[in-house]
């Protein structure tokens, strides 16, 4: 009996214990709170994250440009979207990247608009000698109908134009001798831009033009695979040109902008108030970058001066010799070159 009475309160314990359990997991349950109406859960709010490359170092005002868009596109977007910056070709080369861009393996990227000619044929118009004025020519135009022409044309391959940056006007730099006319450059061997039209017009110069990737051209002027190479001021001083090259000629043959490009994949995976924010970024940027490049040219030519020999070109010898690249390349460029001359 007393065995059966054991029993008994033995079951109705572990029936009391397993329903106050119970209990106080349901009113646990209770008191957590469900996110309020229109609150994010932190599932929610996990940001867009961007990768970014560019070829400049740190110190670079393609660094500073690109820091700046991510500020400004994080501040707008309370968060939602960050943007992380691969300076110094760490993604890949400008080719590499471009092709990233237009696959959709890359977000954004910063590269020359000569890397783009591959895309978009047209171009390479901006590669023509002695097409701008000055930087503000420059700026004007790509910020106007010629820019917006362009980037229709990139956007057809799958490519966003965000941005126009600035990469400057071009120089020579070499290990020969002073250039001051084009017949200076009679057998010597430069690395130029991949554009077309730049590569006629140092061969019609009497030079030996060739392209080389940007990344490997302080090698290829250090052990003499070339003895020459073209660059604004700003990638001589921050790729150390001035090492292995002993003279610099301004000579502002040629300008090269440096656009700020998104893969469309990326692009369509932020909000339509998101890629208002992206646009109106670039804006902002390509004005900085080139109120920027125009503050620090003397400087940096300045800079130079103190560690290479520099000279300045006959200009107008220049100009006269450019002329068979304008008879070789003005119908293929047409639309974009009497748009920028009109």
């Amino acid at each position: 009996m007393k065995k059966v009475l054991s029993l008994v309160l033995l079951v109705v314990f572990m029936s009391t214990l397993l329903f106050g359990c119970g209990q106080k997991q349901s009113a646990n349950e209770g008191n957590k709170e469900a996110p309020a109406q229109g609150q994010e859960t932190k599932e929610d709010t996990k940001a867009v994250v961007l990768k970014l490359s560019h070829v400049g170092g740190t110190d670079h005002a393609y660094q500073k440009g690109a820091e700046m868009f991510r500020d400004i596109v994080k501040e707008k977007t309370n968060g939602a979207v960050d943007i992380e910056i691969f300076p110094a070709n760490q993604l890949g080369t400008q080719q590499e990247v471009t092709e990233g861009i237009q696959l959709g393996t890359v977000d954004l990227a910063i590269v020359a608009d000569d890397a783009l000619a591959t895309l978009v044929p047209e171009m390479g118009a901006l590669g023509m000698p002695f097409l701008f004025k000055d930087t503000d020519d420059v700026y004007n135009t790509l910020n106007g109908e010629v820019g917006d022409v362009l980037a229709k044309k990139l956007e057809s391959k799958n490519v966003i134009l965000m941005s126009w940056l600035e990469n400057g006007f071009r120089n020579i730099t070499n290990n020969k001798k002073p250039i001051v006319v084009p017949e200076d450059l009679t057998g010597i061997k430069i690395r130029t831009s991949s554009t077309k039209p730049n590569m006629m017009a140092f061969n019609t110069y009497g030079a030996s033009a060739t392209n080389i990737a940007f990344s490997e051209l302080y090698n290829a002027l250090q052990v003499g695979v070339v003895d020459a190479q073209e660059n604004p001021f700003t990638n001589i001083l921050d790729k150390k040109f001035y090492e292995v090259q002993k003279y610099m000629s301004v000579s502002g043959h040629v300008h090269t902008a440096e656009p700020m490009i998104m893969s469309k994949k990326a692009y369509g995976k932020l909000t339509p108030e998101q890629q208002t924010i992206f646009v109106e970024a670039g804006k902002e940027v390509s004005k900085w970058a080139f109120e920027n490049a125009k503050e620090n040219y003397t400087k940096e030519l300045e800079e130079l001066k103190g560690l290479m020999e520099v000279n300045e070109v006959d200009r107008e010898a220049f100009i006269k010799a450019s002329q068979p690249v304008y008879d070789e390349y003005y119908d293929k460029y047409k639309e974009i070159l009497d748009m920028i001359r009109k």
